[in-house]
């Protein structure tokens, strides 16, 4: 007897296609939220344009290009330009190509890196420098509209002044983050510094050692969020009057045998001058005393005073000096 077996009837047709249907939706979703994304990107780049134009100072791209697609947010400025306040001084700069990056899973974190070299020069003061490296890079991360922290690393730097000898060094960091735990009133922010085997004759000269300096500094600076204007002198100033204060919880100065660690608390008084008082610890810096014909020379090499700013004077221990503290603006 022959059995008749009966086929199974075909899968409906949406079976059949929705795996590609989905992945397609996927795609398409994924490159909305890309697109989103990137001109948040844009719109926070023009805003900080934006921000540097009300503080004075124009920035601008050769060229523009926005890319990256799919996983990530690269946004090139190629020859950017510069023009308005450095510093104290109102001029015009360049730098080579900026690339600045963001990972769409993490969008707030964006890492740039700019190439050289930085060309500045000052209408007026005829300041004229050149500052070239090996690789620079910058780190930035925001929570919310709030800066969490900033980083700035450089390997190689060499500033090139037009009538001084070369200024060079092995490597700079600069990290910069919001205070853990303190109130956002107090608008706190912790500063660190390292600078690597710097070498200038200049310093050579003051200090009679020819090995390369090397500097570590670690601060604390209250009510930072008032440290904002058009130039310097107005930050300072702004933040003079919100009270604002330093505190240096480490510094350490070491050239050859010559060594300076300090700590202490540093603010600016009503004429402008810095106030304080730092704990100093100096280490090898005999020669430089007798040079400079301090009489703390006696004390030998190591020493550990107060040094005291206050009322524009300087005191070093019992010792007050004769030495009027210039206003910083």
């Amino acid at each position: 007897m022959i059995q008749v077996v009966k086929a199974d009837a075909p899968p409906p047709a949406w079976k059949l296609f929705w795996p590609y249907v989905a992945l397609a939706v996927l795609g398409l979703a994924w490159s909305a939220y890309w697109y989103v994304a990137s001109n948040a990107t844009q719109r926070a780049l023009d805003g900080w344009f934006a921000q540097e134009r009300s503080l004075g100072r124009n920035w601008t791209c050769g060229e523009r290009n926005l890319g990256g697609y799919p996983f990530r947010i690269e946004l090139r400025c190629a020859s950017a330009k510069f023009e308005g306040r450095l510093g104290g001084a109102q001029g015009k700069a360049s730098v080579g190509d900026l690339l600045a990056a963001a990972h769409l899973y993490r969008p707030s974190l964006v890492v740039a890196q700019i190439s050289g070299p930085l060309a500045f020069r000052a209408d007026q003061s005829g300041l004229d420098f050149t500052m070239d490296w090996g690789k620079l890079l910058i780190s930035h991360r925001m929570n919310g509209s709030t800066l969490e922290q900033t980083s700035v690393e450089i390997e190689a730097p060499v500033l090139r002044l037009s009538d001084q000898a070369n200024v060079k060094a092995d490597r700079l960091e600069i990290h910069l983050r919001a205070t853990p735990g303190q109130p956002a009133d107090l608008s706190a922010y912790d500063l660190a510094v390292r600078l690597e085997k710097l070498a200038t004759p200049v310093l050579d000269t003051l200090t009679g050692e020819s090995d390369p300096l090397d500097l570590i500094l670690s601060l604390t600076s209250l009510r930072t969020g008032a440290f904002a204007g058009a130039s310097v002198p107005q930050s300072l100033e702004s933040w003079r009057l919100a009270q604002g204060t330093v505190e240096i919880r480490e510094m350490k100065l070491a050239k050859g045998k010559a060594r300076i660690e300090a700590s202490g608390q540093l603010s600016l008084d009503d004429l402008h001058r810095l106030r304080g008082k730092l704990d100093l610890q100096l280490t090898g810096l005999g020669t430089v005393m007798q040079r400079s014909g301090m009489p703390l020379a006696v004390n030998g090499q190591n020493m550990r005073v107060p040094l005291t700013l206050e009322n524009g004077r300087v005191s070093v221990g019992l010792l007050r000096f004769n030495w009027a503290l210039p206003p910083l603006y």
